[in-house]
């Protein structure tokens, strides 16, 4: 299972506020042709989801969720310019 850091947590929290989601909408990490990639979606059946605050932050789903089963993501940067990481 992927490993999602508290920083992170907070990191996809702060995303979703900027973005002015919809309510029920989390972050999707999603496979692209470069990589993975970050949308706004919302919660599907089967997804794993991962919370912050009693709030689901984050989805994956079931071929990412695999893929990254060995993977932590976290956040790097300074305190100025914070990024999503998977390590």
């Amino acid at each position: 299972m992927l490993t999602v850091t508290k920083a992170a947590r907070e990191q996809l929290t702060g995303i979703l506020s900027t973005v002015d989601a919809p309510e029920n909408s989390a972050v999707r990490l999603v496979l692209s042709s470069k990589g993975f990639k970050l949308e706004v979606g919302r919660v599907e059946q089967d997804d794993e989801t991962f919370s912050h605050d009693g709030n689901v932050v984050l989805v994956l789903d079931k071929e990412v969720s695999q893929m990254l089963s060995d993977k932590k993501l976290a956040v790097q940067g300074t305190q100025e310019r914070k990024r999503l990481t998977l390590v």
